[in-house]
């Protein structure tokens, strides 16, 4: 590969370095328990998530905020 001027393609050293620049956001489930059923999709099309939704507040009620 040397010879013939070929490198290979890979990402860089550092890459989960943050950037000074970029905002950070705070984890805003930190101090909350969640509890809801999951499920497991390919393609996370409406209908599922409409379902699972479902599932979760027939079983657990409404979120309180």
């Amino acid at each position: 590969m040397k010879k013939i001027g070929l490198r290979a393609i890979y990402p860089g050293k550092r890459l989960s370095q943050p950037d000074r620049k970029h905002q950070k956001y705070p984890y805003l489930l930190a101090d909350k328990a969640v509890w809801l059923p999951w499920r497991l999709s390919n393609t996370l099309d409406a209908e599922f998530c409409v379902r699972a939704l479902e599932e979760a507040i027939a079983r657990y009620g409404v979120p309180a905020s």
